[in-house]
């Protein structure tokens, strides 16, 4: 027989290659934990300011008119005393303003009202609103009347000057209280020129007021008056007032 023919050898494979390891991931990195945010806080509420006023006459700041009111005056719903107005823009103060209506632009007198003619001259001095005194005490008397209070014999009373407008003779009244005889001089407080000395005889009284009157002969011109109690009595003097006649 033939020969048996020998097998051709097997191809060796090629070694199989071998594979990349796979990389190892990273770990992934654990994230901080989020910070609890603190509450918070709840604003105190806000205090209402209270209302100012600032002159202490009862009506606030923001309604007040007239913002600088004296003590104890009283005050309109504006907050406004007579002294601090003038209505009929007369010149002068609704406190003193004894004609409330006056035309606009007429002449008038101390009192607010309308000197038409001289024979119209109306004034009236308060006579508390002495500028120099002797003796004398200003303040609120019997019926709540204020004046110039305790006026003995000696004691004085000067004022400002007041201008009359023509000379000739006027009625001199003084609205009066108090106790005994009075006797009032009338005189020039820059020349001591006497006008009037005047004697009466008082109510006996704080509280009850009266006008005693007289008359007297002035020049024409600016007057700075001084009253002098020449009186043995103890008497207070509300006003005094001139009227030409």
């Amino acid at each position: 027989p033939e020969p048996t023919a020998t097998p051709e050898p097997t191809a060796t494979p090629e070694p199989t290659a071998t594979p990349e390891p796979t990389a190892t991931p990273e770990p992934t990195a654990t994230p901080e934990p989020t910070a609890t945010p603190e509450p918070t806080a709840t604003p105190e509420p806000t205090a209402t300011p209270e209302p100012s006023d600032s002159d202490n006459d009862g009506v606030i700041d923001s309604s007040d008119l007239c913002p600088s009111t004296g003590n104890g005056q009283s005050v309109d719903g504006d907050g406004c005393a007579g002294s601090q107005l003038d209505t009929d823009s007369d010149g002068v103060t609704n406190d003193l303003d004894n004609c409330a209506s006056t035309p606009v632009n007429a002449t008038v007198d101390v009192n607010g009202c309308e000197i038409t003619s001289n024979n119209d001259f109306l004034l009236q001095i308060q006579a508390e609103d002495f500028v120099t005194s002797n003796g004398v005490q200003s303040g609120t008397m019997g019926g709540g009347i204020y004046g110039a209070n305790y006026i003995g014999n000696g004691n004085w009373m000067t004022y400002s000057a007041v201008n009359i407008p023509t000379a000739g003779t006027y009625k001199l009244s003084y609205r009066v209280a108090g106790y005994g005889s009075g006797k009032l001089r009338l005189a020039n407080g820059n020349t001591n020129l006497q006008y009037s000395i005047f004697s009466f005889e008082a109510p006996e009284s704080w509280g009850n007021w009266i006008t005693v009157t007289t008359t007297v002969n002035l020049p024409a011109g600016d007057i700075p008056f001084k009253i002098t109690s020449k009186g043995d009595g103890i008497v207070s003097l509300s006003w005094f007032e001139l009227e030409k006649i």
